[in-house]
């Protein structure tokens, strides 16, 4: 939504571990070099550049949350480039959802660069969350006394590298390891999102598709 930024005013972070999404670009467009552009030759510059972000909140009291996001169709970069002269750019996905007791599912569909920054959270309920597999980034599934699970894509490209392993907690990070070396900085880590999902006293899945 324009105008919302994620911050309420009172100088904190909004979420746990201290996060700060401002993405600040809304409407922002580069494009030429800001020196000699007035040179009559237009057809000849490169069309401006646009992020496009998009921000999600969903949230319940006791009840049931369900959250779908799919990437619009097909061409749809192309078509906005010819039609407007502006080249689309995937931007950053922001997904927020909470519930006191109930249970939350998530789908979420992404294209190639858009980044994914999902938290969700049920403090009584199931916190079910099925991801694209072209998410590339750190994740975090955690319980108290519930189950955590992460269940991978049979065949990705990508690899799963984890710091914790447990019954009630799963963090690691999902990574394309381009030369079988994941510490030479040769891996596809350009665009990295982050994913939080938190059930104290439920399950807490995680699922790549």
């Amino acid at each position: 939504p324009e105008g919302d930024d994620g911050d309420d005013g009172d100088n904190d972070d909004d979420d746990e571990g201290g996060e700060d999404m401002k993405s600040g670009c809304h409407g922002k467009r580069d494009g030429g070099d800001g020196e000699g552009d007035d040179d009559g030759d237009d057809d000849d510059k490169e069309p401006p550049r646009r992020h496009a972000h998009h921000l999600v909140k969903a949230h319940a009291t006791a009840g049931t949350v369900k959250v779908k996001v799919t990437e619009a169709e097909e061409g749809w970069m192309d078509k906005l480039k010819r039609k407007h002269n502006v080249e689309q750019i995937p931007g950053i996905l922001v997904v927020r959802s909470g519930t006191g007791g109930g249970n939350i599912h998530t789908t979420i569909d992404l294209i190639k660069d858009r980044q994914l920054s999902l938290r969700s959270e049920s403090f009584g309920g199931e916190v079910y969350s099925l991801i694209s597999d072209k998410f590339l980034g750190s994740f975090k599934v955690n319980t108290l006394f519930g189950t955590a699970d992460v269940i991978e894509l049979k065949g990705s490209p990508s690899t799963i590298d984890y710091s914790k392993n447990q019954k009630n907690a799963k963090v690691g990070r999902k990574i394309i390891v381009r030369d079988g070396d994941d510490d030479d900085g040769d891996d596809d880590n350009s665009v990295l999102g982050d994913i939080v999902l938190n059930s104290p006293l439920s399950r807490a899945t995680l699922e790549f598709f």
